[in-house]
């Protein structure tokens, strides 16, 4: 049977062989790059995502602002920060750069705190750490005679009157407030105070109380000790006695249970414990017991015989700094 087509049966026709070209450059152009065709579904915006890669602590204290640093690709505003398990206050998510975001919030209780960050209602990536008690490191000497002492507050409960207290305390330490100050109150073997008074070397009296209006803590509670922790060995407590006018900054090392007797009773007298202090060292038990005998060269005035009669004495007994470490 004959074929009116001029190739061979065997061949292909001619449009045949013209759609297979076609094709084959098609192809070529695609992996080149080229042929200015759409992307594929999905493809548009491709790599944008904020992705978090890790979230670490910078810094984290109770009862003051604690920074984490997030880090990763493509961060933006849209990226936001909330938080779980205790409650930590007035949290946001500062954009450093587009591969880093700093973290902060003020945690107001003691527990565990999860960091999460979030993004149109996704969760991103999640990050847990502990809130601890705080803690404060006391210095104490002159010069290079310095001794530390370790304190450790227990904040109690959220509008609770240690609480209360202790936001107190934590406030004139962390305003620097301290420094400087000295032990005025010693009885011995038995307590020492201080917090309230200083050394004003060109003045008269050379020492007095220090008072800065600047200094202005939240109001605390009543002068109660209701469900609160009593004075007992080795603990710190505040004073009810104002160093001056409203301020309440004066506090007390017991180094004996004084939570009733030698003292009138410093329980009934409202003096409220916010923690302890490492007196169960040796070499701190000690130093404080020894500070405390310094009242034996003290005649009628302590805080006039002091500077004249003893000036070491004085050294000794001043606080250097104290720094809130966690």
């Amino acid at each position: 049977m004959s074929s009116n087509s001029p190739f061979p049966p065997s061949t292909p026709s001619r449009s045949i062989l013209a759609a297979i070209g076609a094709a084959l450059l098609a192809s070529a152009l695609i992996g080149c790059g080229g042929g200015g065709g759409a992307a594929p579904a999905g493809a548009s915006g491709a790599g944008s995502e904020p992705v978090i890669t890790a979230i670490r602590t910078e810094s984290l204290k109770f009862g003051r602002p604690s920074t984490f640093i997030a880090s990763g690709s493509n961060l933006d505003e849209t990226v936001t920060l909330q938080t779980g398990g205790v409650v930590c206050t007035s949290p946001r998510a500062d954009r450093v750069s587009s591969t880093e975001a700093r973290l902060v919030c003020t945690p107001e209780d003691v527990g565990p705190l999860q960091i999460s960050l979030v993004r149109q209602g996704v969760t991103l990536r999640t990050h847990a750490d502990e809130v601890v008690k705080p803690r404060v490191q006391m210095v104490i000497g002159s010069g290079t005679t310095t001794r530390q002492i370790e304190l450790t507050i227990e904040p109690g409960s959220r509008g609770g009157v240690q609480r209360g207290w202790a936001n107190n305390f934590l406030y004139y330490v962390n305003s620097d407030f301290y420094n400087g100050t000295f032990f005025h109150g010693l009885f011995e073997n038995t307590v020492v105070d201080g917090g309230c008074y200083t050394r004003y070397p060109n003045a008269t009296p050379s020492l007095d109380k220090k008072s800065n209006a600047a200094f202005a803590p939240a109001p605390i509670a009543p002068l109660t000790i209701e469900g609160g922790m009593r004075n007992l060995q080795y603990t710190v407590a505040m004073s009810q006695a104002p160093c001056t006018g409203a301020q309440l900054s004066s506090f007390s090392l017991n180094l004996l249970d004084n939570s009733t007797g030698k003292l009138t009773d410093r329980d009934a007298a409202k003096f409220v414990a916010i923690g302890s202090f490492n007196g169960a060292d040796a070499a701190i038990r000690q130093l404080l017991i020894d500070l405390s005998r310094l009242t034996r060269r003290i005649q009628t005035n302590p805080l006039e015989a002091w500077l004249p009669n003893a000036p070491n004495d004085l050294a000794a007994g001043t606080i250097q700094s104290m720094t809130q470490t966690h």
